[in-house]
């Protein structure tokens, strides 16, 4: 696989296939965006099923939606990809994948990627990572902002990072840097390189409503004993 590339090459929203797929593996797009992933139908009977338990959330809303959202996710980036697409292992042990979260308040700049915020498990060995999400109720508010600015991790954190909320950098860290409004609506899925800096802003009123959200991160396995594989995990 080439190393990423400093620019983005397109700020238009993408659609998925092989090509806008890769380009984000590359950090060459900020984003894709698939339409209505999930019908309203789906996505609202979906979220009034959420509990606390993550896997009983998640069987619950199979059920109750009449969708697996995570294994829909996964062929199509099967799909797109050509390559083998799972969830994580470790060991004979299996990561959970696809988080159901709901919260009411604005997500501060932070980046996630697992070389560095793992490192010694399987998902550390991943040379690059993007994370998909679903919107399962529409707000007003809550969008995601995506930069054009990588994780340098400890170089970052000795410099940037804050001692209160501890996930959160300071905002110099963006500073300058090439950015994208991704907008949340209702049912569609979208894709960011989440090593990328990214946040979510506050909704509208803050604090009012709540935004429910699906999501898994995605990384690139570049050898195994198959060839290159992508893994999900949350």
């Amino acid at each position: 696989m080439k190393a990423p590339s400093n620019g983005w090459k397109r700020m238009n929203d993408e659609s998925l296939s092989t090509y806008s797929l890769y380009d984000l593996l590359n950090n060459r797009i900020p984003a894709i965006r698939v339409p209505q992933f999930l019908s309203a139908q789906e996505y609202k009977a979906g979220y009034f099923g959420m509990v606390k338990e993550a896997n009983v959330l998640q069987q619950r809303f199979i059920e109750e939606a009449g969708v697996d959202v995570v294994e829909r996710v996964r062929n199509s980036i099967a799909k797109a990809a050509g390559i083998p697409v799972r969830v994580a292992t470790e060991g004979d042990r299996k990561y959970f994948a696809g988080l159901l979260r709901v919260i009411n308040s604005p997500a501060l700049i932070h980046s996630d990627y697992a070389p560095y915020d793992a490192p010694g498990w399987k998902i550390g060995q991943i040379v690059s990572q993007i994370t998909w999400n679903i919107f399962l109720k529409q707000v007003r508010g809550g969008e995601s902002v995506v930069y054009n600015r990588y994780w340098r991790g400890k170089e970052d954190d000795e410099v940037f990072k804050k001692t209160a909320p501890s996930y959160g950098y300071q905002t110099l860290a963006v500073e300058n840097a090439e950015f994208k409004v991704i907008p949340a609506v209702e049912g569609d899925l979208t894709f960011m390189n989440s090593r990328n800096f990214h946040e979510v802003r506050p909704l509208d009123p803050p604090n009012e409503e709540w935004r429910y959200t699906i999501s898994s991160f995605v990384g690139l396995l570049p050898s195994s004993a198959g060839g290159p594989e992508l893994i999900l995990w949350s």
